[in-house]
This record gives C-alpha cells, structure tokens and sequence, in this order.
C-alpha cells in the first residue's frame, strides 16, 4: 500500500507539472487586447449556440421582456495552440475567461447595460488547435415594441440581437450554429406561450464603419393567456353590468320615484372606472391604439351613463305627473295599446285600468270623489308612472342587447395565430 500511495503521488505529479508548463507556455507574452490572428486582414469566425431557458417577466407598461438564456460561443485563437505529445497528451485545458481574448459579443436591443449582475461567465476550454468554447449564462432585459390592440388576446413578436459593440465583419465574422434544439431546455411561462421561434443572420451598415455589422437575431412570438385578466376584469364588469340591468327591473319604491336608480348607476359607473384603471397600468402611457379591452369599457361606461342619463329624465316626467301635468295623448295612446296587449303589458309591465262610467249607478258620493282634484292628480301620476315604466323597459331591452353584442364581440372576436417569416423579421428588423 505504501508503494502504491507514492506511485500515485509520483504519477500525478508528473501530470500536473506538463500542465503547469503548458499554462506558462502558452500565456508568456500572449496579449488578450489583440485579435489572435497571424493576419490581420482575416476575420475572425465566430459561432454562437444559444438556448433559451425561460422567459422570465413581459412588462407591456414599459416594453420589456426578461429572459433567461444560455451561451455558447466559438472561435479559433492562433496564438494558444500546442502539440499535445510535448505536454504528457494534455489536448485541452480549462482557464479563467479573463486571461484571453473573447469577442465583445453583445445583446443589442438590451434594455439593462448593467450586465455585471445578469452575466455569469465560466472558464474558458482551450483545445490544442486554438478551438476556444466559452459558456455564458445571461439574463437580460430586451426591449420590444408590443401591439396591445387586441389586449389581453394579444401575441407580441420580440428578438434578441446578437452582434460585435466594436468590432466589424472585417474582424469578426459572426453566424449561427446549425443546431436546432434551442428550445430544448425551455421552461414555460405561466402568463406567456412560446407560439413560434426563428434564426436570422443580418448584415447592417452604420455611418462609423465602411464595412457591415454581423448580428444574430433569435425571433420569437409569444403569446398572452387571457385567463387572469378574464377573472379580474372581464368576469367583474359584466357582474356590474348585470347588477345594473337588474336594477332596471327594481319596482318603483312606494313613492312612486325611480331615485335609487341614479344612485345605482352612479355607483356603477364608479366601478366600471376603477377597473378601466387596472387596464390602463398594463398599457403604454404612449400607446398609440386603444386595447380591445379598452374599447369594451368605455362602451359599457357609456351604456352606464347613458342609462343614468335616461333615468333621469324619467325622474323628470315623474315631477311632472306629481305636478299635475296632464300627460300628452301621444304617450298616452302608446301605453294605452301596450295595456291592451297581454304579452306586451308583461314586458313592459304596465297595468291599464279603464273606468267605466254609468249615470244610473253613480251616487252622489260617487260624483264628488271623481270630480274632486286629488282624484285627478291621482290620476295623472299614474299615467307618469306607466309612461317612465314603458322608457326604462325600452331601455333596459336596449342595455342589454348592446351589452351581450359588447360581450360577445370581445370573448368571440378571431385572433389569427401569427407566424415567423422572412417578410414579418425583415420588417421588425427594419423598423431599428
């Protein structure tokens, strides 16, 4: 045993020291500021393998997305290459990233240059023909130019553009690994579908350089589940809505007055305003569409209103009957055929009494209670009231078609799944 422990000790320090001597080998005098290349009018070839792990959060307010991705980047370095019979076969080594020249290969359209804190590096593996693979794992806030029209039905195009800060396609040639697993490792997101993902290599002039930029650009479109803002905001309002169209059905209190009607429509349109506020945090202050959603509130808030509206103008024909009014034949004649009708007289809930006068029973006692004014004012107070029934029917039957064709518009509206292609990249390429 003893024997064997030294040969072990022996062996392993034969096998360190070719390591230790093939470090300080190929590092004396090396210069990571200056691109390993014998010539330099020859671009260096880079290869960039990405996955995207997860997307982390979407911020519509600000137009961000947060994503989660791994790194793996490609290259040759003509000054780190050795002959591994001269080192025990030592054909790769692992060494801080910091000790060599790695291209400054950047997120673009990152929204967060502080990548400092989202950026975590390993060690650099160094293979004997100069072959360089760097790991990176990068959490980075990308910017996105979101279209909120059919919120929260809505499906966002966003990308990641990889390319040199500095350095142009005369030094660094950049392009895309074959691989087609990128989504391999994908963790979804509760709120966001991944509904499609595109690679396209792009080659972009700018006033600085005469030769063109090589960027990588990771297109991908996701897609928004509407459960969550179904149950907070859609379900609710159309709760209200149907508080509110009951509260047309409430029977006049025993006054005979419809003002717990305006209260209820004030109290509603106070909701609808509240919730409208919830929406408006989840979209841009210079958005220059409405959301679907948007559309469908401000039509209910308005149906609301105008319901309040007419309320109170029925309370206004009420004083009328209270004031002794007579009731103009018109009105009268409507309500008088409604009356007439079973099936009309249910909807709209109006009850016709004709009296029928004959001189032979009336008594005397008789002729003085018709003849008197309380009788008479009775009398057209109660034509006001059917009258105002008839108009909040009509516009509760109005209420609630508008509203189920508001509901149904923004639940059955048809939302085309988009699709990458070569027409919609190029154009959100073009609009940098």
């Amino acid at each position: 045993n003893e024997l064997y422990g030294k040969f072990v000790v022996i062996k392993t320090a034969n096998y360190k020291l070719p390591a230790k001597s093939l470090y300080e080998n190929l590092f004396d005098g090396y210069q990571k500021e200056l691109r390993p290349v014998n010539n330099y009018t020859k671009p260096t070839k880079v290869a960039l393998k990405f996955w995207l792990k997860q997307i982390l959060k979407v911020n519509a307010r600000d137009q961000i997305v947060k994503v989660h991705c791994w790194l793996e980047l490609y290259w040759n370095d003509e000054f780190l290459k050795w002959n591994p019979s001269l080192f025990n076969g030592i054909k790769q080594i692992h060494v801080p990233a910091g000790r060599i020249w790695e291209p400054d290969i950047l997120v673009y359209n990152n929204a967060n240059m502080n990548t400092a804190n989202n950026e975590l590096e390993t060690n650099a593996v160094i293979k004997h023909n100069g072959n360089i693979i760097l790991f990176k794992s990068l959490i980075t806030d990308v910017t996105c130019n979101m279209n909120l029209i059919d919120f929260p039905f809505d499906q966002q195009v966003c990308y990641l553009t990889f390319s040199s800060w500095s350095m142009d396609s005369g030094d660094i040639e950049l392009e895309a690994t074959n691989n087609t697993d990128n989504l391999a490792m994908y963790i979804s997101n509760a709120e966001w579908s991944l509904a499609d993902f595109a690679i396209k290599t792009y080659r972009k002039y700018y006033e600085c350089c005469t030769q063109p930029f090589i960027d990588v650009t990771y297109f991908m479109v996701i897609k928004r589940s509407p459960s969550y803002y179904l149950f907070s905001l859609v379900i609710p309002s159309a709760v209200i809505t149907v508080v509110t169209m009951v509260g047309f059905f409430t029977p006049h209190s025993t006054s005979g007055e419809n003002t717990e009607k305006v209260s209820l429509g004030v109290t509603a349109l106070l909701s609808m305003a509240i919730i409208m506020m919830m929406v408006s945090d989840n979209v841009p202050t210079t958005s220059e569409v409405i959301p679907l959603i948007g559309k469908y509130y401000i039509g209910l808030i308005f149906l609301i209103f105008l319901a309040a509206i007419t309320t109170t103008l029925t309370l206004t024909y009420q004083m009328r009957g209270n004031s002794g009014i007579p009731i103009n034949r018109f009105i009268r004649s409507l309500y008088e055929k409604i009356a007439c009708s079973s099936f009309l007289s249910w909807i709209f809930s109006v009850h016709f009494s004709k009296f029928n006068y004959d001189n032979d029973s009336i008594t005397l006692e008789k002729v003085s209670f018709l003849s008197s004014k309380s009788f008479k004012r009775r009398k057209i107070r109660q034509e006001w009231q059917q009258a105002t029934r008839i108009i909040d029917r009509l516009v509760m039957i109005f209420y609630v078609l508008i509203t189920i064709i508001f509901v149904v518009y923004v639940l059955r509206k048809s939302h085309d799944d988009i699709y990458l292609n070569d027409q919609l990249m190029d154009g959100l390429k073009a609009d940098i």
